[in-house]
């Protein structure tokens, strides 16, 4: 299930004008054309100026990596990748990295890879050299049949979507019950 909280939607109007593109070019029936009209958005969105992996580098060395999420604890809580640890955007909670060596391998993610890839900036600027974004983050997990995890630890398809925009990334049907 996709769900989102209203205490994180804040007014931008890059997103809010992005929100509007997508609009008009979502209205096409092919879905081909709704993923690029989605690549186009996260080109203009990321910078792609920090190091990165794709999800399935991730899915086969899980423990190589200490898994950071960068959204927020009520998106935390809903879902997310197992063994992961929440950092947050908002305010990250940098404390999560106390005795984290600086070469240490780090791979940060959010829902699609805009937050993770700001915060796996910061965290370079901080002199984390092992730090690496997540490319398509938590829904391109999702999208490739990868489970996740509620806050107990099972299994669970639920998925905090942050807003309605950013839910249409999901394309696994069996993630997309609203409520």
């Amino acid at each position: 299930m996709i769900m989102w909280d209203k205490d994180l939607k804040k007014f931008n109007v890059k997103y809010w004008l992005l929100g509007l593109y997508t609009l008009w070019t979502g209205l096409s029936a092919c879905s081909n054309q709704t993923e690029r009209s989605n690549s186009k958005i996260l080109n203009a969105l990321l910078k792609k100026d920090v190091p990165s992996i794709n999800v399935h580098q991730l899915y086969l060395n899980p423990h190589y990596y200490l898994v950071l999420d960068a959204r927020e604890e009520v998106e935390f809580n809903v879902s997310h990748l197992p063994g992961a640890l929440l950092l947050g955007f908002e305010n990250p909670n940098f404390a999560q990295l106390e005795g984290v060596k600086k070469n240490q391998p780090i791979a940060i993610y959010c829902s699609v890879g805009v937050r993770s890839e700001k915060i796996t900036r910061k965290l370079r600027e901080m002199g984390f050299q092992g730090v690496v974004n997540v490319e398509g983050s938590l829904f391109e997990w999702i999208n490739q049949g990868y489970s996740i995890v509620d806050s107990t630890g099972q299994k669970t398809l639920n998925v905090h979507a942050y807003n309605p925009f950013w839910g249409r990334w999901i394309k696994n049907n069996q993630y997309l019950k609203i409520y």
